[in-house]
């Protein structure tokens, strides 16, 4: 196995990888990821009973994202291999993480056949510590013999070192996200999900050979380590590159800070105020959904923006922090519509401190 790694994990790193996610992981090194978070597809469209068929119109699967499987994988594979084939990524996931690292494999019990699927013959053999419940909420059931499914689970298959942070073995084993609807990929994750256990761990490489649209490595980004992606579709490695950098602009920052209440922060360095205008976003709706509660900046030259473009900016969360002795400043603390927004560099510690206390 160990002639097949002909690549380095810095040749990697921050990028997404088109091609088949088992050819590329036997190039990665052998203990050089420190955690792996992913969700293959569930072989959905092969089923015993009322699965889904292509062009569905009207049933339990009508007009569902996943009918007509993904852009380049129909998600219909012989049960048996199936299996082999999530072992094999399995098998080449586990030897890339280091002794303390560990795999979150997202995936879904069926019923086939009257039984209940519930993917051991995938995970029999690997050391899986524990299962999360993924609550999704919402769906539908047509069959009379069982109750809806409302959950997936998450498997935590870790190496004999793996330690969360602390204070996180504090979060229960069931966690209730809802699923991401505005997403062009027909099975995204939650970014809340990922951003859960990419911060519940120490990791600062994190893969997924099953990229998709680029959840995981916005996530990544979020918490201010490196991503390695993996994704066989052309079509969502494109959506995935485009969504990195609509966030990276639309966020444009130097670094993130975690808050105490799991709110991120930005800390922005520009020269000029007039820099962060020419980048600002028009929607709130992008900053809740990454969870972003400011962006503060630090600025020292103040005097290319008015008024009116201040305040607007300050509405979408940007705090400013100006020089002590700046005129603009001192201006600022008299006007009612500037004075939230515009505030002293010496107060910039306290103000990061209280957020993180």
């Amino acid at each position: 196995m160990g002639k097949q790694n002909t690549g380095k994990i810095e040749e990697y790193l921050n990028m997404i990888v088109c091609g088949d996610c088992l050819k590329v992981m036997k190039k990665i090194p052998d203990s050089s990821i420190d955690l792996i978070v992913t969700s293959p597809p569930y072989n959905l469209k092969n089923s015993t009973g009322n699965g889904m068929k292509a062009y569905t119109k009207s049933g339990k699967w009508a007009n569902a994202a996943l009918q007509n499987g993904y852009s380049h994988f129909d998600d219909n594979m012989p049960h048996d291999k199936y299996v082999k084939w999530q072992r094999d990524c399995l098998t080449e996931m586990f030897r890339l993480i280091k002794e303390d690292g560990a795999i979150f494999y997202n995936h879904k019990w069926r019923v086939q056949d009257g039984l209940l699927q519930d993917r051991q013959d995938i995970l029999n053999g690997f050391p899986v510590r524990q299962i999360i419940i993924w609550r999704r909420k919402g769906g539908i059931n047509f069959n009379p013999g069982y109750f809806l499914p409302t959950y997936e689970v998450i498997y935590l298959i870790a190496k004999p070192n793996f330690k969360l942070v602390p204070k996180a073995n504090a979060v229960g084993d069931v966690w209730e996200f809802t699923q991401e609807m505005k997403n062009g990929h027909p099975a995204p994750f939650p970014i809340a999900l990922i951003d859960r256990i990419i911060s519940s761990t120490y990791a600062e490489v994190v893969l997924d050979p099953f990229m998709g649209s680029g959840t995981t490595a916005i996530a990544a980004l979020m918490n201010n380590v490196y991503y390695l992606g993996i994704e066989l579709s052309p079509e969502y490695v494109k959506m995935a590159e485009k969504r990195i950098l609509d966030f990276q602009a639309d966020l444009e920052v130097d670094n993130w800070i975690k808050a105490k209440d799991g709110w991120l922060i930005g800390i922005s360095c520009k020269r000029t105020i007039r820099e962060r205008w020419k980048n600002v976003s028009s929607s709130i709706e992008t900053y809740n959904r990454f969870k972003v509660k400011y962006i503060f900046h630090v600025v020292t030259f103040d005097e290319d923006l008015s008024d009116d473009k201040l305040t607007l900016l300050g509405e979408q969360r940007q705090i400013f922090y100006l020089p002590d002795n700046s005129r603009r400043l001192k201006y600022a603390k008299q006007h009612i519509g500037l004075k939230n927004y515009v505030r002293p560099i010496s107060q910039l510690i306290n103000d990061i401190r209280k957020e993180l206390v």
